[in-house]
């Protein structure tokens, strides 16, 4: 069973960015020190059942088809990303801009794409140009 009302939990200093959407129909919790930017979706529900049944009697998604989503401390998500139901994004993480994430984000990773996919840690890494950190 869904819960009687959806929740949604932005942690400390967390930024949210223009037109960034947010549809629940569970719960979305942000972390502290999140940076959403502008365009971002949120999506702990497909919105209509996947399947074609329950489409047709004009059911809700059911309850496995509707997940928290849950966002890790110190995560940044650039513009136009879009969080599917059910992903965990861990902490240190970065999206790219742009990118469907449907499955989990381990911490400290930079994940682009559609779907998204971790192309690198960012573990023990300096993130200036010269020193093989973001662009190389």
């Amino acid at each position: 069973m869904l819960p009687e009302r959806p929740f949604l939990n932005i942690g400390s200093r967390t930024y949210i960015g223009h037109r960034t959407s947010f549809t629940i129909a569970r719960s979305v919790t942000l972390g502290e020190d999140v940076y959403v930017a502008g365009e971002v979706k949120f999506l702990d529900s497909p919105g209509h059942s996947v399947d074609p049944r329950r489409r047709l009697a004009k059911l809700s998604p059911s309850q496995e088809e509707v997940l928290p989503i849950i966002v890790g401390n110190n995560v940044w998500i650039a513009t136009g990303a879009i969080i599917m139901p059910g992903v965990t994004i861990g902490d240190g993480s970065v999206i790219g801009a742009a990118a469907v994430v449907t499955k989990d984000i381990p911490s400290n990773s930079l994940a682009v794409g559609i779907p998204a996919k971790v192309v690198r840690s960012l573990e023990d890494r300096h993130l200036h140009p010269r020193k093989g950190g973001f662009g190389r």
